[in-house]
């Protein structure tokens, strides 16, 4: 609903557009052959209420064009044939894809120096249609090592509706 009629005053209002950004707090160490879901447990800021903290999803409030992003630091990146890193969609690859979410699987670099392991600046952005009800996750699959996503200031996760149907 992009607009709001107060009671019988007659008096129209713009509904605030939603909004969310949020991290997890705690290192996160990926998924292998199956989805796992990062647990995104802060909130930065939310315009509605609308991610559930103990399930880690955003359910979309109103049907529409929005604008998905992450930005996280991965370690530990070595030994991984393919890695998807990306928002999902009902748990649902199909409904993902309908959505307008590409899957682009990615495989970093093998770092040789010490500890064998790399640092890795992952950025993502998506628009996409999604419908009120959709759950969205921020979810992790890959074929080989596990690798790790930073806590707190190091990794940030959006949501926003783009005020177009």
């Amino acid at each position: 609903e992009a607009i709001k009629v107060e009671g019988n005053t007659g008096i129209v209002t713009h509904v605030q557009k939603p909004i969310w950004v949020g991290y997890h707090s705690a290192q996160y160490t990926s998924a292998t052959s199956a989805w796992g879901t990062i647990g995104i447990n802060t909130t930065r800021w939310e315009v509605g209420s609308n991610w559930d903290t103990s399930n880690y999803y955003y359910t979309v409030p109103i049907s529409g064009m929005y604008q998905i992003t992450m930005n996280v630091e991965m370690t530990h990146v070595n030994g991984q044939s393919w890695i998807y890193l990306m928002p999902r969609i009902d748990n649902s690859d199909s409904t993902t894809s309908s959505a307008g979410i590409p899957f682009v699987d990615f495989s970093p670099k093998t770092y040789t120096g010490s500890g064998a392991s790399a640092y890795f600046a992952y950025h993502r952005i998506d628009v996409c249609r999604l419908t009120a009800g959709n759950k969205i996750r921020f979810q992790s699959r890959l074929s080989g090592s596990n690798f790790q996503i930073g806590s707190g200031t190091q990794n940030s996760y959006s949501i926003q509706w783009l005020d177009v149907s």
